[in-house]
Order: structure tokens, then sequence, then C-alpha cells
């Protein structure tokens, strides 16, 4: 309790064989006593002579405000049939406590301890003192004023600002240390004056820093960033966690280390790679500024200076690297850790070799000369201890279903030191480093020539929906956003509502719903069309985002989000001169272009009667069923090289994982082998999955025992309609198989005709 304040004492007595109370009289020598000195039992405590059961149970207690002792003891004592029972109560004794406002640091604030001065302010002191007095169960005492003891106290200093003899007694506060400061006063009431303690928080005052770009600095195999002092400060120390987001409580000093503008660079507060998320480290900072000795406090935002390798690419394609960039990283490192001359002489490195960590699955899969790293050690192998010299036969290709923006391959460069002129023999030093490769999803693709258009496919954002990790098959379309902001109409074309050739909607907007089951009031998605302008450049690709709102089941609106990017890449048109409307192949021709399956031999010409190689006809297959991930990483293919042949390395690997072929030997595909008739339509064939059925055979040329490996897969080709022969009684099976029969054969088969 308070000093000052009363407090009631009681205690209940009863029978426990009965379980009722039992009353107790004078008779019961009742007497209740305090016990500590200093504290008259007649003059403190009133005993209740109440009657009934509660009669001399209770007694009310007052504390003089003089009283200084931190508590006191009050002894109950009674009879009871012959037997006496006694009970002590220990009282902890506390002066009235209130606190005010948070002060910052070196910064007067005003104090009222007068009731009708500055009484709306949150210092008001009559204000507080009276919560205090309520809080101390003294509810009959009215506050007339409060002054405070002047003078050096816990962490502030208070000033009289008043004069001593006005009677509206104002004061100033100002703290002098960052933590709690507490003062000391008095409460005057109409019931006797009270010994009071307030405290309030000092901080330091809210500012901003500019940011930091530390040079990295070697630390073994590691960096460090060292925080230099912020400009107009004397010193500073570090608050919170790195990259704490909220304000820390605690900006006191104590326990922290204190960096001052004369310390060593190297001695300063440190940062590690480990630290910095996407390249910046926010720390909260409490400085001295150097003109007012204040104390300050901010966030200090320090960006990460790195030397990382960066790589645009697209998930599931391959990224070349390049020897160029590795030289120049080493070069960059070198003289800032100061391994070499900037100008160019003594001390300088050269490059030896470089050794990759290895990429998770998730990531994708890292190659040199065409061999997947992996974590074998037989001989040949590529793995963490392989030591790279030639940078430009390695290449990434990402997992094609990351949904990660960037991926981050780690690794280590060994050089060689030569420190003088004199020196023979340099020394090694090795340098970690990262390859960042920037990842840009195509999710769904299309392609479209210059001034054409091409419609959305629904089935195409559903399929994509349901290919996703966490979407099951009863997961339906509700509606599809597009957000087409960063494409220009004028170099790239335009997403429209509905476009027929003749006539389009308008400019889809990022608002724009595109129903998948639309009603006859809603945009429906399968109307949604692009239409490239005719200046768009060949060969590049515009990119749309769009957001699908999924719903389980098939009716009520879609409440989950799942986004993706449309790549539409802008194809060769068909402006071929050796392409007639006439011809037989023309509208394979324009399909295999318009697919991206195959591009003309040059930006006029098709080619149509050139023979077309076993890696050329692998390849429009492949890219006919959607370029699809090989699921194996073996080559069993000497003469075919994952760099060399990257152009169709993957189509290759996917028709032998297929069945499709299973080359010219078992180590041979013989790429530029030109391919035959016969070839093309078995790996038709067996790309169909070498389906049953009974064909006539109108073919003298294509015998059941001597064509016996590609017999059924001719005479299902002419089933199909896929061919027609060379004649009527001829297929010619060893004639090469040219670029308009090979698209012609992939249309015909693709598309049912």
């Amino acid at each position: 309790m308070s000093r000052g304040g009363q407090q009631t004492l009681s205690f209940r007595f009863y029978d426990s064989s009965t379980n009722q109370e039992i009353e107790l009289t004078r008779d019961n020598l009742v007497f209740w006593t305090i016990e500590s000195s200093g504290l008259a039992t007649a003059s403190y405590l009133k005993v209740t002579d109440a009657t009934g059961a509660n009669a001399f149970k209770s007694a009310t207690l007052t504390i003089p405000t003089s009283y200084t002792a931190s508590s006191c003891k009050v002894k109950v004592t009674f009879t009871y049939s012959n037997k006496t029972y006694s009970y002590t109560y220990n009282i902890s004794l506390s002066s009235l406590t209130a606190a005010i406002s948070p002060i910052q640091n070196n910064t007067a604030v005003t104090l009222y301890g007068y009731y009708n001065y500055g009484y709306t302010t949150t210092n008001n002191l009559v204000a507080l003192a009276k919560a205090a007095l309520v809080k101390a169960l003294i509810t009959d005492a009215t506050v007339d004023h409060v002054s405070l003891d002047t003078g050096s106290r816990t962490n502030c200093y208070i000033q009289q600002t008043s004069g001593a003899s006005s009677a509206y007694y104002t004061y100033t506060i100002t703290g002098t240390s960052i933590g709690t400061a507490s003062f000391t006063g008095t409460v005057y009431t109409n019931k006797g004056n009270y010994p009071i303690t307030f405290s309030a928080t000092v901080t330091p005052i809210s500012t901003t820093y500019e940011a930091q770009y530390p040079e990295p600095v070697a630390y073994g195999n590691t960096y460090r960033y060292y925080v230099q002092v912020p400009a107009n400060s004397s010193y500073y120390y570090v608050v919170g966690t790195p990259n704490q987001t909220t304000i820390p409580t605690d900006f006191s000093q104590r326990g922290k280390t204190v960096y001052y503008a004369n310390t060593t660079s190297t001695n300063l507060y440190p940062l590690t790679d480990s630290n910095f998320v996407n390249g910046q480290c926010t720390l909260w900072i409490v400085t001295k500024n150097s003109s007012d000795n204040r104390l300050y406090y901010g966030q200090l935002t320090v960006y990460q200076k790195n030397y990382n390798i960066n790589y645009n690419g697209v998930a599931g394609e391959t990224v070349q690297f390049a020897q160029s960039d590795f030289t120049d990283f080493m070069n960059e490192v070198a003289e800032a850790r100061g391994d070499a001359s900037k100008t160019k002489s003594y001390p300088y490195v050269t490059f030896d070799y470089v050794t990759f960590s290895l990429p998770t699955t998730a990531q994708g899969t890292l190659y040199y000369g065409g061999t997947a790293m992996s974590t074998s050690n037989s001989s040949g192998a590529f793995n963490r201890n392989t030591k790279v010299t030639n940078l430009d036969s390695v290449t990434f290709v990402p997992n094609a279903k990351t949904t990660a923006k960037t991926i981050t391959l780690n690794f280590t460069l060994h050089a060689t030191r030569y420190s003088s002129s004199s020196t023979s023999r340099g020394t090694t030093v090795s340098y970690s480093g990262t390859v960042v490769v920037n990842l840009v999803r195509e999710d769904i693709k299309y392609t479209v020539s210059q001034g054409d258009s091409v419609r959305f496919d629904e089935s195409d954002f559903l399929n994509y929906l349901r290919s996703t990790k966490g979407y099951t098959s009863n997961y339906t379309i509700d509606y599809v956003t597009f957000d087409q902001s960063a494409v220009s109409a004028v170099n790239e074309g335009s997403l429209y509502t509905y476009y027929n050739g003749y006539n389009y909607g308008g400019s889809v907007k990022t608002t724009d719903k595109f129903y998948y089951s639309a009603t006859a009031s809603q945009n429906a998605l399968s109307d949604v069309a692009f239409l490239a302008s005719r200046y768009a450049k060949t060969g590049e690709t515009v990119y749309i985002p769009f957001t699908i709102y999924a719903r389980y089941g098939t009716t009520g609106t879609g409440t989950r989000q799942l986004t993706g990017t449309v790549a539409i890449k802008i194809g060769q048109t068909m402006n071929f001169i050796d392409v007639k409307t006439t011809d037989y192949f023309y509208n394979s021709v324009k399909w295999a272009v318009g697919k991206n399956i195959t591009n003309g031999t040059s930006s006029t010409t098709f080619s149509p009667y050139k023979s077309c190689t076993r890696a050329e006809i692998v390849t429009f297959l492949w890219r006919a069923a959607g370029s699809p991930e090989p699921t194996i990483t073996r080559n069993p293919f000497r003469d075919v090289n994952a760099v060399t042949h990257s152009s169709y390395y993957k189509a290759i690997l996917w028709a032998s994982q297929k069945g499709i072929t299973s080359g010219t030997s078992a180590t041979a595909f013989s790429p530029d082998q030109v391919c035959t008739r016969a070839q093309i339509v078995t790996f038709l064939y067996r790309y169909a999955g070498q389906p049953s059925g009974y064909y006539s055979n109108p073919f003298k040329d294509v015998g059941a025992t001597s064509e016996a490996s590609y017999y059924k897969a001719v005479l299902w080709a002419v089933g199909k309609g896929i061919t027609t022969g060379t004649s009527a009684t001829t297929f010619s099976p060893y004639a090469s198989c040219n670029r308009a029969e090979a698209v012609t054969f992939l249309y015909r088969y693709t598309n049912g005709l």
C-alpha cells in the first residue's frame, strides 16, 4: 500500500466439522496490534466493531506519509475453546508513483504542478497525482498542487521555472541520459501531504541517416562490411538486431559497443553476407551529434556492394556462362582486396580455375562440357571438386517448374598472385562469388507473326492451374486478369478483349475480368487475343503477367490466386518467296512457323526442298510436343554435346528417353546425317505410342520382312493419312525427307488431318 493511504485487513474463522463461520466476541480476546516500530496501534489501527459473524474480524490500517520504512506487520490474535490462534499480515509500503510522457534527451519539457494550469496537457502533475491517489485507494483527498525536488535526479535535471514564490508551480525536466528518469515531489491535499515519485522514459531524438555503401573487406574466404560513423556524429552504437522492423524499446548504451569517429575502419560494427536481404541490411542506431551533443536514433540502410555475375534466363532454357565474366570478377575482387594493383602493374593475379557448389534439384542443373554436375566421384564426373578452367563450356538450365525470380549459384575462383617482378612463384588466392540468374517466367507460350494475331486458349490456363502444386483436378477457373502495362503498343503489340481479323474489342485493362465459363454479359477468356505490332522485332518475346482466380469445384467465386506469365514470341512472317499458297505444304509451313517449330532458312526463304538432318527432325518433333524437359541427364551419345549442340541437345535426350530413337548405334546419334522418309514416320509412330491396327500395304518397296524395322510405322502413317507415298505403289523409304515433307507429316499428325 502507499504511504498516506489506508487498507482494510480481515479474516474468516470456520468450524472445519460443519464448515460454518464462527462468531467472535470480546470474550474471545480478539487483539489487533501493529508490530512494526514507529506506528502506535491506537493511532493507526482501528478495529471494526461489527455485529454477527464479522465482528472484530477486520481492522483499518492507516500509514502516515512521514513513515519511511518499506514495510510493516500487523498481527491478530484470538482465543476460541481455550486455544489461541494468530495471523500476521506482511504489508509492503511505497510512495505514490506516476509516469509522465516519454521525453527526448537534452530537450527541456514543461511540467505543470497547479490544478488549473496546463491541465489539458499530458504532463500535468496534478492530474497524474490524482490518478496515483485513487490507485492507492486514497479517494477522499483533493489535490491542491504538486511541488518537485529540483536539481540533478536520476537520468534527468529538474528546474523550477515559475519562481519560488509563484503559485503556479511550473518546472522543466531535461533528460540527461538514455533510459528511465525518476524524480520526486510532494502532493499537497486537504487530507495531508503525500510523497510521490515520477518516472519518464528518456529517448533519443528521431532522425534519418544517409544510406551507406561500404566496400567489402576480405575476412578469410568471406567478406565484412564495416558501418561508418554517420556524418556530424561523434559516435554510434547499434540497438536491436539487424533487419529488425519494429522500433527498439531499449535505447540505452548499457552493454553495447560504442564506435567512435576516430575508430579504425576495420574496428567498426561489421556486417557479413548473411546480414543482407536482397542486397541490403537495416540497422537501428543511436548517434551523438557532434554539434549539439544530443543523442539521435533512426534506421540506417546499408547496401551490399557485390561482384555478382548476373545472367538473364528463362525457366527450362539454357543459360550460357562466359569466361570473360569470371575474369572480370577476379580482377575487380582482387583490386578491392589489394591483391592486384589498379594501375595494372605489380601485384597482379592470374586465373587458375573455378569450383562450383552443387545446385539443388529445385534450382536446376549445371553442365560442364555437356556433363551434368552431380555428387558422383567417378572418372569424368563433374562435381564440387572439378577444376573448371573454361567457363565458356559451362551452362545452367533452371528447373522448368521453378517459381523463383532469381537463382544464386555459389562458386570459388582460384588464382595466383604475383607480388613483384622478383617473384618467380606466386601465391594461391581464392575468391568466393555468386552467379545470379534472373529468371523470366514463360508459363504459357504463344508465337505470332508481325501484324498477325493469336487468340488465347482457355485450356492452356486450366492446364497451367492444374499442373501447379497445390491445385488438384477439382479446381476450376472462375476468371483471369491481365496486366499489359509494361507492353509497348507501338513496338510490341496489344492485348484485346476479342479480335477476329476485322473487328476487335477494347484494349485489355488490369481491372477487366475474363471468365472461363462466361455468361452473355461477361468477357470470355477464349476471346482474348494479342495483336502483334507491324514494328515488332522477330525473335523478341512479349511478356504479359496474369492472375488466375481459382475456385474449388465449378460454382462460387474464385478466391485462390495463382500468378503466371504469358510469353508471346514474335515469330517469322509468312513472306517466303519459295512457299506459295497453292503449294500442298503451305498450311503446314504456316502452322510450323506459327508454333515456333521451325523458322525459315532466311528472312524470305523456307527452303522446302532442302533435306532435313536427324537432329532437325527430332527437334521439330520435340517442339511440336511442347519442348518438354528431359527427365534423364545421362547422355549415351558421344557425338552430341550440351554446349556445341545446345540447339538440339535436349530434343535428342528427350527422344532417347521416350524411345523415339535409340541412335544409329549404342554410342552415336549421327545428328548431321540426312533423315530418311522411313526414319521420320518411325519417329512419329513411336511418339504416338506405336498404336496397333490393321492397315493395308500399297507399296512394293516396303516389305514386312526386308523392312521390318519400319514396316508397321509406314503402314500406320499411310492409314492415318499422314503420307500417301511418293507414288501410288512406292513409299521411297530411303529417300531423304525434305523440310516441306517434315512439317507436313507433323502438321497432319498433330492436327489429325
